[in-house]
């Protein structure tokens, strides 16, 4: 009985932290959803992976950021939808702790020169492969694309985060860029 004692109150700890760690991720994700919506890139880089300023210095992110939500050619806002976000399983690899995080994305991207008839399934076919999602749309009359998706980040909770959550967007297409970023053992165990 004595041994059963410190047992029950070590796996009623661990599932305590676990449930607050988790309570902890899900109130991070919900503010980097909103200051995504707000287009603060500031915040947006607050919230983003450290790590990654290693490979991009956070000042080039954030010309980049704002080049791509306003360019002369094409003007991108993100919608405000209901993000309903789905969690993984929070796992302990390494040092680190790592989480799937997915949720609506809807964006709409209007361009300042009219997109001509003939190029405007083109447009769309081209978008739904590079967005990878079927939920594209043009409107004709406001010459703009409109994307649904499901998005997918990673949160991080290590030692660049000073073990705090943070995020970097699970693009599956840059798997390089994945690889700079995270160990074989992160990369293997969540499937990217």
């Amino acid at each position: 009985m004595k041994k059963i004692v410190p047992a029950v109150l070590m796996l009623l700890f661990t599932v305590t932290a676990i449930a607050q760690d988790k309570q902890s991720l899900q109130q991070k994700a919900r503010e980097m959803y909103e200051v995504t919506v707000n287009n603060d890139y500031d915040k947006i880089l607050d919230y983003t992976y450290p790590k990654i300023f290693e490979l991009v210095p956070r000042e080039q992110m954030k010309e980049i950021l704002s080049s791509l939500f306003n360019s002369p050619e094409l003007e991108v806002t993100i919608l405000d939808t209901p993000p309903e976000f789905t969690y993984g399983d929070i796992k302990k690899i390494n040092d680190g702790y790592y989480c799937l995080v997915q949720h609506n994305l809807s964006m709409k991207m209007v361009f300042a020169e009219k997109i001509a008839v003939d190029q405007q399934a083109v447009l769309v076919q081209g978008m739904k492969k590079a967005m990878a999602t079927d939920k594209v749309t043009f409107d004709e009359k406001e010459n703009a694309i409109t994307i649904h998706k499901r998005a997918e980040m990673i949160a991080v909770s290590d030692s660049y985060t000073v073990n705090k959550w943070s995020f970097a967007n699970n693009n599956k297409e840059q798997g390089n860029f994945m690889n700079m970023l995270f160990s074989e053992a992160v990369i293997n165990e969540l499937g990217l």
